[in-house]
């Protein structure tokens, strides 16, 4: 159509740029899902995303000791009394080169084909479970803005609590607690109900509502319908970390 309408009559929605469609799904998050679903934009988005997340590691790991970090997180895995005496120097020091060396190469990369399996997998909700005809650079177009939404706010809060703490060794995931985790013990409580308290966060019930309502707009579904899909994925990926912790334990 070239009045402005689609097929059915209603106002398309009106172009929008780059930073109305950011600021916008803070405070008017619909709208700037009818926009990205209307006009997807993939490479700003995703170079933004990636990029956030290579600052972060980068100024994480030329703060951190990567030889400290290793050893505790192998303790807190509680795998460090399962490693025999003679080889537990080796382990922390893979770990530690790994983390120097190869960690700033990794973490884009995983955090690209995280955007991508999510997409893939709403993609395959939205066709076979809502029988809609969505499209894939719609979907991945959405998800990555929904987690660079999150990311620009929880990044720079977590690079700040490390610098306010004066210790960059705490593990990222859990220096800025907004989950149940918050509310425990750490060295009291079960490391299984550490992990699931800990993914009871605020960050992702909100990632939720955001892809909540995105996949509504590509579906032409309420977000309360579209949840679903969200929901039972964050599920899973709950229920095998903390199976997983439990196992290690």
């Amino acid at each position: 159509m070239t009045d402005g309408t689609d097929a059915t009559g209603t106002p398309e929605p009106q172009p929008s740029g780059l930073f109305d469609t950011w600021l916008n799904l803070y405070f008017a998050p619909r709208q700037a899902f009818e926009a990205i679903v209307s006009r997807p934009r993939i490479l700003v988005p995703l170079l933004l995303s990636l990029a956030l997340v290579l600052v972060f590691i980068l100024t994480w790991v030329h703060h951190l000791d990567p030889v400290e970090f290793a050893k505790t997180q192998l303790q807190d895995q509680g795998v460090w009394d399962k490693i025999p005496p003679e080889a537990r120097q080796a382990q922390v020091q893979g770990r530690a080169w790994f983390t120097t060396h190869l960690l700033w190469i990794f973490a884009p990369v995983i955090t690209l084909l995280s955007f991508l399996i999510e997409a893939g997998y709403f993609l395959v909700a939205a066709r076979f479970f809502y029988g809609t005809a969505t499209r894939f650079k719609q979907i991945f177009s959405l998800t990555i803005w929904a987690n660079l939404a999150i990311q620009v706010i929880s990044i720079p809060l977590v690079l700040i609590t490390l610098f306010l703490k004066g210790d960059w060794n705490v593990d990222p995931g859990e220096a800025f607690q907004v989950s149940v985790a918050a509310l425990m013990d750490k060295g009291e409580t079960a490391r299984w109900l550490w992990a699931l308290g800990g993914s009871l966060d605020l960050f992702s019930f909100w990632l939720i509502a955001m892809l909540s309502i995105g996949l509504g707009v590509a579906m032409r579904k309420k977000a309360t319908a579209a949840a679903w899909p969200v929901i039972i994925a964050w599920a899973i990926i709950v229920a095998i970390k903390v199976g997983f912790t439990a196992m290690m334990s």
